[in-house]
């Protein structure tokens, strides 16, 4: 567990991924629509992260492509997360920790898969808000997100996957019970508060309103298909 004060999520946005586009390609819509529609002063920019398991390059980061295409400065910090679903909340981690150094920088977070990019901007306040992180890993559940990339017998998978969810749920249920966080969100698709059976997702349907609002407590909750758990407790004190 680890808690950084004063932090919040300035802004974030969502784009689709046209036919044909690259990993580079999509993640710069992202970023570019992100600077355009918060006004981001992009010398003021000095930590930018991409997470994604579709890198368009095994050496160097696709980052590095990224900051080139979106004019970042050639000191802003960037470099590739390989994580899925709870990818969003490592990174969100990530950033801050190395944001810390800075005062009043911006970082940018991507996650990017091969339908949406999501884009979000990160910074110091002056509000009373904590950000809390909590992570918990099952390695009994690691051939999971293998088996759902390799392997067609979707059943087994779901049925072995399942136990992985319930596993996620009871740790929300028992951080929910210790937390005034009335707002759940999950970065990944969800259904009925109930997180879908899908092996690998990238965060794509973040609240706006929720995440940018510092008067409202929340909790974002994150499943990788390897048996990785990640929850991010959001709080006004």
């Amino acid at each position: 567990m680890s808690t950084y004060k004063g932090y919040k999520i300035d802004g974030i946005i969502c784009v689709d991924n046209a036919q044909g586009e690259t990993t580079t390609d999509i993640s710069s819509k992202a970023v570019d629509k992100l600077i355009r529609e918060y006004d981001v002063d992009i010398d003021n920019v000095r930590v930018m992260l991409l997470v994604t398991q579709d890198e368009d390059f095994l050496f160097p980061s696709t980052a590095f492509a990224v900051q080139a295409k979106t004019q970042m400065t050639t000191d802003c910090m960037v470099y590739d997360i390989n994580l899925g679903g709870d990818g969003f909340i490592t990174g969100l981690e990530t950033l801050i920790g190395l944001l810390i150094p800075y005062d009043n920088s911006k970082g940018i977070i991507i996650t990017a898969d091969k339908e949406k990019a999501v884009a979000a901007l990160v910074g110091k306040c002056n509000e009373d808000i904590t950000m809390t992180f909590y992570h918990r890993s099952y390695p009994e559940y690691w051939d999971i997100a293998w088996q759902s990339r390799w392997n067609d017998e979707r059943i087994y998978i779901k049925e072995k996957y399942n136990l992985l969810r319930d596993k996620a749920l009871e740790y929300i249920d028992e951080l929910l019970s210790q937390n005034d966080s009335p707002k759940l969100l999950f970065p990944q698709q969800c259904i009925e508060d109930k997180i879908i059976d899908t092996p690998v997702s990238i965060p794509i349907m973040l609240s706006e309103t929720c995440v940018t609002n510092s008067k409202d407590n929340y909790t974002l909750c994150g499943m990788g298909a390897g048996g990785a758990i990640s929850l991010m407790v959001c709080g006004h004190v």
